[in-house]
């Protein structure tokens, strides 16, 4: 038991054995068994009806009409057995089936309508106690023998004590509502709803399922305790119970828990109904005092419960309530002073004021505005005719500009450099930092408080938070969400991956080129960006992973309802923010990205999701290393079924429950660090524990994974110093081709063929005389991000059309950004910043990180090639340079993080590029005599492979070398 987080229980405690000690030295009877059992049964009744109570309470509820249930119950089993005949089981049975539908209707008005629960609950009050007296107007005896056996069944204790069948009953039913309360989903969602059921909502718990659930509970015990009061005194009354709803609710709150909700324990109920017996039971020893002294002591003992319990949630580590934000209409002046002063109410500076006021008024802000107090609220636009994929922002800021009014902020909205992966040419590789700093000079130099960031397609979502980060104001991301479902002839068609498929189909001649255009042009069917696993819904996930934006918002398509809806909440809370001084620094912590790495594994993240957190990460001043995404991902299963790993699309996903879901089954098996905070200011733990799961099709189960192991394997070499093997997206089909080979199993051989750029590449693709065959290697140089520039992400490359109609549509290609069924690569290796010129990838061994020490492996001591460093490693019990059968599979970074390899091509060969981004200074281009890519390799290997290699022409056309790759076993499928 955590003692902090159980304050309010061990002071029930507490009360219950100072109270009971006390009694017992002026009543040494009362240590005796038989006193103790008939605490227990003479308190059963109430104690039942505590039991549904404590899920009304902690839900943040109330159930006034629980004594009138009791009553009516107690009447409908009495006339059923007395004047119907009906035998006593079958009248239990539909007493409190009828109580369990009562409350089931109770808690559907509640939520449905928005009806306040204690109108509801006393309107159902009244109508049971008018229908028990409809029934009858006078007490009902029952005369029947199987009441005669229920009467005299009891489980007898030493000492001559005994538990009664009642006792019994409220035995069995603390048990079980504590199992449900405590060790279930449900019991989690009921905690959720009580602490604050917007926050739960969003965190995807069904608040309205809750909430009728939890009033059936509390009809069905009432009704319970309605038969177990016939079963007690032998009789029915419509009277009974009048006044229990307050005794139960009494008992639940002395009990330790809050009537606010969200905080209480189903043992504390038990005890609180036997506190109120203890006090009964004095009373009846005593003799002299009236029973109406349990009233006032019972008055009395609430009342410092209350003031106890307050005192206690102050202690840190014990469990607090959280409130939803709620909407202010003339927010007080804040304590802190506000950035935005210094522009709009500085009084040592009122020229200057003056000046930055006048101009903030002409369009229609008002003096009153700028100068109360409010918070200066920035909206970052990223959405634009220019950004297809964040163009919904330009609807979204509207609700965003609603929800900080309603909060009592005042709006700035600014545009964001436009960053487009699909319009920008060559690449947009670049554009990640220039909307970088043009953000973070508007953030810094301008009177904002806070800053909405909208996010979406790839870049923007870094290049926002990074700047975010850098300035480090209150800030929050509010993602466009990805398209609705591509269809095309009745199959899914996701955008960023059906091109990959139309590629081949056009070279096999089974679609023309409008064919190709309908095709691909099929997988974009709305606004919002990407709707399969790319970089787009990774970042954005991984955006919600960290803590940066609402719960629930990064699935969320763009034109469902609940998007307009999450950003009309995302501007109420971003107020908050600012009010409460919640900046990235807080949230942004290294529990926070090894978080977001776990997550990443689980929904098969990609490559390009190390490239930013790691940036990001360096902007906040957290320690992020790309061995960081091997050390705590790796072992993680791949949960999420979405392209290009799996096969449904972005719609699925969030209607499959979204990053909620896949948190919820990550914080079952303790992954995840659950005391990061958030923007809601709550942790992890607090928002996502319980999140279930509404389709196992598409996000599975922990035990049930589309792959056991999906994370990152990092290797390096003197091919490249860095470079991420994505593990989920190896298809066994490319297994079979490529790594069945029963002499040397998942390991591959075959010719490397180098290409100079994309345009080299198309233009000789589809030459039979290129040679090149299912046993080939692909290699792209001088498309790095110092060649290209920027990045290698326009090289997408597919196997000849010859081998496509042949049937090979897969080829083993090292890099990133190829195709789907294949990888490419995007690097010189024979030109790093600071070689000169002058190296060569002869043979290049790539490894895995691991300790400094050396290890043996299958093939020999491990070591790697490297000459500007030389280290060594670890092969450990696993070896190879996974390749994948999907794209994304392969991200290089030949000179390591902050040093990319690449190469510049003559000018005059590179007409689409700018002249101000080519590097004159570049040495000449050295040609590619041989390339391997392999792991955990003896020094005998390495050279008998060197004398099998020879050379090759300076264009790189053919290279006669090995190109060899090695997957891990572990990861085999």
């Amino acid at each position: 038991m955590n003692l902090r987080r159980n304050l309010p229980l061990l002071a029930t405690v507490i009360v219950f054995v100072a109270g009971y000690a006390l009694c017992a030295a002026q009543y040494p009877a009362m240590l005796s068994l038989r006193v103790g059992a008939n605490l227990l049964t003479d308190n059963a009744v109430l104690g039942i009806l505590a039991v549904g109570m404590a899920f009304v309470v902690i839900s943040g509820g109330i159930d006034l009409s629980v004594g009138a249930v009791m009553g009516l119950s107690s009447v409908l089993v009495a006339l059923a057995v007395t004047r119907l005949g009906l035998h006593p089981l079958p009248a239990f049975t539909l007493a409190v089936l009828l109580g369990a539908l009562g409350g089931a209707g109770i808690g559907w008005l509640i939520h449905h309508l928005k009806a306040p629960a204690f109108i509801v609950t006393l309107t159902a009050m009244f109508l049971a106690r008018g229908v028990s007296f409809l029934l009858t107007t006078e007490a009902v005896p029952v005369h029947h023998p199987f009441y005669d056996t229920l009467s005299d069944l009891s489980l007898r204790l030493p000492g001559g004590g005994r538990l009664g069948f009642v006792a019994l009953i409220l035995l069995a039913a603390f048990v079980a509502g504590g199992v449900l309360l405590h060790m279930t989903r449900f019991g989690a969602d009921v905690f959720a709803v009580g602490g604050d059921a917007r926050a739960a909502e969003l965190a995807g718990v069904r608040v309205g399922r809750t909430t009728v659930s939890v009033y059936a509970i509390s009809g069905g015990m009432a009704a319970l305790a309605g038969v177990a009061t016939s079963i007690y005194t032998g009789a029915a009354y419509p009277l009974t119970g009048v006044g229990a709803e307050l005794d139960a609710i009494a008992a639940v709150v002395i009990g330790g828990a809050l009537l606010a909700g969200g905080v209480g324990t189903m043992a504390g109920a038990l005890i609180g109904v036997l506190i109120q017996g203890l006090i009964l039971t004095f009373i009846n020893f005593d003799g002299r005092l009236s029973s109406w002294w349990t009233k006032i002591a019972i008055g009395l003992l609430l009342f410092a419960f209350i003031a106890l319990q307050k005192g206690l949630l102050k202690l840190p580590g014990a469990p607090q309530p959280h409130r939803a934000p709620t909407p202010m209409t003339s927010p007080p002046t804040p304590e802190r002073k506000l950035r935005s002063r210094a522009w709009f109410d500085n009084p040592d500076n009122v020229d200057m004021t003056a000046l930055y006021l006048e101009r903030y008024l002409n369009f229609g802000l008002s003096l009153e505005e700028l100068q109360s107090g409010m918070p200066i609220i920035g909206i970052a636009q990223t959405g634009s005719d220019l950004s297809p994929c964040n163009r919904h922002h330009l609807v979204l800021a509207e609700r965003v500009r609603e929800g900080i009014r309603s909060a009592g902020g005042v709006v700035l909205e600014f545009p964001v450099h436009p960053i487009q992966e699909t319009g920008k040419r060559p690449t947009a590789g670049l554009d990640r930092n220039l909307a970088y700093l043009g953000l973070v000079e508007t953030l810094y130099g301008y009177p904002i408080d806070g800053v909405v960031l909208t996010i979406g397609c790839d870049k923007t979502t870094p290049a926002c938070l990074m700047a975010a980060a850098t300035v480090d104001i209150p800030a929050i991301a509010l993602s466009v969400g990805p398209m609705l479902n591509g269809w095309h002839k009745g199959q899914r068609t996701g955008s960023g991956t059906i091109v990959w498929r139309a590629r081949e189909m056009l070279a096999a001649g089974e679609i023309d080129k409008a064919g190709f255009i309908r095709l691909v042009a099929s997988s974009a069917p709305s606004t919002g960006y990407c709707n399969t696993m790319g970089t787009a819904t990774t970042m954005n996930s991984l955006t919600e992973a960290l803590g940066m934006s609402l719960p629930g918002s990064a699935a969320i398509p763009a034109p469902y309802r609940d998007r307009q809806e999450m950003a009309y909440e995302t501007g109420r809370r971003i107020v908050d923010m600012v009010r409460e001084d919640l900046k990235p620094s807080a949230i942004l912590t290294r529990e926070a990205f090894l978080n977001a790495v776990v997550l990443n594994s689980a929904i098969g993240g990609s490559t390009n999701a190390p490239i930013h957190l790691n940036a990001l990460a360096a902007h906040m001043g957290v320690e992020l290393t790309v061995d960081d995404w091997q050390a705590y991902g790796e072992n993680v299963p791949l949960l999420v079924n979405l392209q290009p790993a799996g096969e449904y699309l972005g719609e699925d996903y969030y209607r499959a429950g979204g990053v909620p879901a896949v948190y919820g089954q990550l914080i079952e098996q303790d992954l995840i660090r659950e005391a990061a905070i958030t923007v809601t200011g709550r942790t992890i733990g607090e928002l996502y524990r319980g999140a279930v799961i509404e389709d196992e099709a598409v996000i599975r189960p922990f035990d049930r994974p589309l792959a056991e192991r999906a994370g990152f394997i990092v290797m390096r070499g003197n091919l490249f110093n860095s470079a991420i093997m994505k593990t989920s997206v190896i298809s066994r089909d490319f297994r079979d081709r490529y790594l069945s080979n029963p002499d040397d199993p998942d390991a591959f051989e075959g010719v490397a063929i180098v290409f100079d750029g994309p345009e080299d590449y198309h233009r000789r693709i589809d030459d039979p005389s290129l040679a090149l065959t299912e046993h080939s290697v692909m290699f792209m140089r001088g498309a790095g991000p110092i060649g290209y520039p920027g990045a290698a992400e326009v090289v997408n490359m597919r196997p000849p059309d010859y081998l496509i109609r042949a049937g090979v549509t897969q080829l083993p290609l090292p890099g990133r950004r190829a195709a789907v069924g294949h990888l490419g690569v995007a690097l010189d290796p024979e030109r790093l910043p600071g070689s000169r010129g002058r190296r060569r990838a002869r043979a290049a061994e790539v490894r895995r990180p691991g300790a400094d020490r050396p290890a043996q492996g299958p093939g020999g001591r491990a070591y790697s090639r490297r000459r500007d460093r030389g280290a060594k490693g670890r092969a450990g019990s696993r070896r190879g340079l996974p390749v994948s059968g999907q794209p994304d599979a392969l991200a290089g970074d030949p000179a390591g993080p902050g040093q990319p390899a690449g190469g510049r091509r003559d000018a005059r060969r590179r007409h689409e590029v700018p002249a101000y981004r080519r590097n004159p200074r570049a040495p000449p281009r050295q040609p590619l005599t041989a390339a391997r890519v392999a792991y955990c390799r003896s020094p005998a290997v390495i050279r008998r492979l060197r004398r099998k290699a020879s050379a090759t022409s300076s264009r790189g056309r053919r290279s006669a070398s090995v190109a060899r790759a090695r997957i891990s076993s572990a990861n085999r499928a």
